[in-house]
Protein backbone atom coordinates (compact mmCIF):
# COMPACT_ATOMS: atom_id res chain seq x y z
CA UNK A 1 0.00 0.00 0.00
CA UNK A 2 2.04 3.37 -0.87
CA UNK A 3 -0.97 5.41 0.85
CA UNK A 4 -2.67 8.27 -1.16
CA UNK A 5 -0.30 11.24 -1.63
CA UNK A 6 0.71 10.64 -5.46
CA UNK A 7 -2.83 10.82 -6.79
CA UNK A 8 -1.75 13.73 -9.15
CA UNK A 9 -5.23 14.89 -11.41
CA UNK A 10 -3.76 16.76 -14.70
CA UNK A 11 -0.31 15.36 -15.67
CA UNK A 12 1.47 11.98 -14.04
CA UNK A 13 3.77 9.24 -15.09
CA UNK A 14 4.29 5.91 -13.17
CA UNK A 15 7.24 3.76 -14.25
CA UNK A 16 8.05 0.41 -13.11
CA UNK A 17 9.93 -2.44 -13.67
CA UNK A 18 8.45 -6.05 -13.19
CA UNK A 19 9.86 -9.38 -13.68
CA UNK A 20 8.02 -12.64 -14.99
CA UNK A 21 9.58 -16.02 -15.56
CA UNK A 22 6.95 -16.61 -17.42
CA UNK A 23 4.75 -14.28 -18.74
CA UNK A 24 1.91 -16.07 -20.21
CA UNK A 25 0.69 -16.42 -16.74
CA UNK A 26 -1.15 -13.31 -17.46
CA UNK A 27 -3.23 -15.04 -20.00
CA UNK A 28 -5.25 -16.71 -17.42
CA UNK A 29 -4.57 -14.85 -14.37
CA UNK A 30 -6.15 -11.72 -13.73
CA UNK A 31 -3.21 -9.52 -11.98
CA UNK A 32 -2.15 -5.97 -11.30
CA UNK A 33 1.23 -4.38 -11.41
CA UNK A 34 0.18 -1.09 -9.78
CA UNK A 35 -3.21 -0.20 -9.51
CA UNK A 36 -6.11 2.26 -7.65
CA UNK A 37 -8.49 1.38 -9.82
CA UNK A 38 -11.50 1.25 -7.66
CA UNK A 39 -13.86 3.75 -9.39
CA UNK A 40 -11.04 5.92 -10.19
CA UNK A 41 -7.94 6.47 -10.81
CA UNK A 42 -5.22 4.64 -12.93
CA UNK A 43 -3.50 1.31 -13.33
CA UNK A 44 -1.46 -0.66 -15.68
CA UNK A 45 -3.48 -4.53 -16.23
CA UNK A 46 -4.08 -7.39 -18.31
CA UNK A 47 -7.34 -6.94 -20.88
CA UNK A 48 -9.87 -9.98 -21.16
CA UNK A 49 -7.67 -10.53 -24.23
CA UNK A 50 -4.46 -10.74 -22.54
CA UNK A 51 -3.26 -7.45 -24.40
CA UNK A 52 -1.54 -4.85 -21.67
CA UNK A 53 -3.50 -1.87 -20.79
CA UNK A 54 -2.79 1.51 -19.20
CA UNK A 55 -5.80 3.20 -18.19
CA UNK A 56 -6.89 6.09 -16.15
CA UNK A 57 -10.49 7.10 -15.10
CA UNK A 58 -11.83 10.15 -16.73
CA UNK A 59 -13.32 12.30 -13.86
CA UNK A 60 -16.71 12.00 -13.92
CA UNK A 61 -17.12 10.07 -17.31
CA UNK A 62 -15.24 6.77 -17.34
CA UNK A 63 -11.87 4.71 -17.80
CA UNK A 64 -10.21 5.38 -21.25
CA UNK A 65 -7.78 3.53 -21.92
CA UNK A 66 -4.49 2.96 -24.31
CA UNK A 67 -4.54 -1.03 -24.94
CA UNK A 68 -1.03 -2.54 -26.60
CA UNK A 69 -1.60 -4.68 -29.32
CA UNK A 70 0.96 -7.10 -27.75
CA UNK A 71 -0.10 -9.67 -25.46
CA UNK A 72 1.41 -10.24 -21.87
CA UNK A 73 2.49 -13.61 -23.01
CA UNK A 74 4.36 -12.12 -26.36
CA UNK A 75 6.78 -10.62 -23.64
CA UNK A 76 9.96 -12.66 -22.99
CA UNK A 77 11.19 -13.83 -19.32
CA UNK A 78 12.51 -11.73 -17.39
CA UNK A 79 12.73 -7.68 -16.52
CA UNK A 80 10.44 -5.12 -18.37
CA UNK A 81 9.86 -1.51 -17.68
CA UNK A 82 6.29 -0.30 -18.05
CA UNK A 83 5.15 3.62 -18.27
CA UNK A 84 1.94 4.91 -18.46
CA UNK A 85 1.73 8.55 -18.83
CA UNK A 86 -1.12 11.24 -19.00
CA UNK A 87 -0.65 14.73 -20.03
CA UNK A 88 -4.07 16.37 -19.57
CA UNK A 89 -5.53 14.75 -22.92
CA UNK A 90 -3.68 11.56 -23.62
CA UNK A 91 -3.42 8.21 -21.58
CA UNK A 92 0.46 6.88 -23.26
CA UNK A 93 1.42 3.14 -22.66
CA UNK A 94 4.77 2.18 -22.52
CA UNK A 95 7.21 -1.02 -23.26
CA UNK A 96 10.65 -1.38 -22.56
CA UNK A 97 10.91 2.38 -23.65
CA UNK A 98 9.16 2.11 -26.78
CA UNK A 99 5.57 3.70 -27.47
CA UNK A 100 3.05 0.80 -27.45
CA UNK A 101 -0.72 2.58 -27.52
CA UNK A 102 -2.21 5.73 -26.80
CA UNK A 103 -5.43 7.18 -26.32
CA UNK A 104 -6.39 10.65 -26.95
CA UNK A 105 -10.44 11.00 -25.95
CA UNK A 106 -10.35 12.21 -22.31
CA UNK A 107 -13.22 14.52 -21.89
CA UNK A 108 -12.64 16.65 -18.72
CA UNK A 109 -8.93 16.83 -18.67
CA UNK A 110 -8.50 15.25 -15.16
CA UNK A 111 -8.18 12.01 -13.44
CA UNK A 112 -11.05 11.19 -10.83
CA UNK A 113 -10.16 8.99 -7.62
CA UNK A 114 -12.29 7.14 -5.07
CA UNK A 115 -11.70 9.39 -1.95
CA UNK A 116 -10.87 6.70 0.25
CA UNK A 117 -8.66 4.37 -2.25
CA UNK A 118 -4.75 3.89 -2.13
CA UNK A 119 -1.78 3.27 -4.62
CA UNK A 120 -1.31 -0.99 -4.25
CA UNK A 121 1.39 -2.20 -5.71
CA UNK A 122 1.43 -5.82 -7.20
CA UNK A 123 -2.30 -5.86 -6.71
CA UNK A 124 -6.00 -4.55 -7.92
CA UNK A 125 -7.21 -1.67 -5.43
CA UNK A 126 -10.17 -2.06 -3.01
CA UNK A 127 -12.18 0.75 -1.81
CA UNK A 128 -9.76 1.92 1.07
CA UNK A 129 -6.52 0.43 1.43
CA UNK A 130 -7.67 -3.42 0.90
CA UNK A 131 -6.53 -5.16 -1.68
CA UNK A 132 -8.87 -6.54 -3.56
CA UNK A 133 -7.38 -9.62 -5.25
CA UNK A 134 -5.56 -9.85 -8.58
CA UNK A 135 -2.30 -10.02 -6.89
CA UNK A 136 0.95 -9.80 -9.46
CA UNK A 137 2.97 -12.72 -9.45
CA UNK A 138 6.38 -11.75 -10.19
CA UNK A 139 8.63 -9.20 -8.93
CA UNK A 140 7.88 -5.48 -9.04
CA UNK A 141 11.26 -2.91 -8.34
CA UNK A 142 12.05 0.86 -9.09
CA UNK A 143 8.55 2.50 -8.85
CA UNK A 144 8.19 5.89 -9.84
CA UNK A 145 5.46 8.38 -9.91
CA UNK A 146 5.78 11.74 -10.76
CA UNK A 147 3.35 15.09 -11.32
CA UNK A 148 4.63 15.20 -14.99
CA UNK A 149 4.06 13.50 -18.33
CA UNK A 150 7.60 12.72 -19.56
CA UNK A 151 7.22 12.37 -23.36
CA UNK A 152 8.38 9.51 -25.42
CA UNK A 153 12.27 11.06 -26.31
CA UNK A 154 12.55 10.73 -22.12
CA UNK A 155 10.79 7.82 -21.47
CA UNK A 156 13.41 5.99 -23.87
CA UNK A 157 16.28 7.93 -22.47
CA UNK A 158 14.95 6.25 -19.04
CA UNK A 159 14.98 2.63 -20.20
CA UNK A 160 18.44 3.27 -21.60
CA UNK A 161 19.86 4.54 -18.31
CA UNK A 162 17.88 2.03 -16.23
CA UNK A 163 18.09 -1.23 -18.42
CA UNK A 164 22.13 -1.50 -17.01
CA UNK A 165 20.66 -1.42 -13.85
CA UNK A 166 18.23 -4.40 -13.74
CA UNK A 167 18.90 -8.19 -13.74
CA UNK A 168 17.53 -11.73 -12.49
CA UNK A 169 18.76 -11.59 -9.27
CA UNK A 170 17.69 -8.41 -8.23
CA UNK A 171 15.09 -8.53 -5.26
CA UNK A 172 15.05 -4.83 -3.40
CA UNK A 173 12.43 -2.89 -3.93
CA UNK A 174 12.53 0.73 -4.42
CA UNK A 175 9.76 3.32 -3.96
CA UNK A 176 10.38 7.20 -4.73
CA UNK A 177 8.84 9.98 -5.97
CA UNK A 178 10.67 12.71 -7.89
CA UNK A 179 10.89 15.74 -6.71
Amino acid sequence: NLGRTYMYTDRITVNLWAYMANWSEYNSVGMRMISCTQTGGWGIEPTADGNIRFQCYDSGVDYKSAIASELWSSLAAGWHMFTLTFDGTNVRGYIDGVLKCAGKDFESGAIGYHAANSILLGAEAGTGDTPAGSYFKGKIKDVTIAKSALGTKEVADLYSVTKTLCNDNATTVRYYVPT
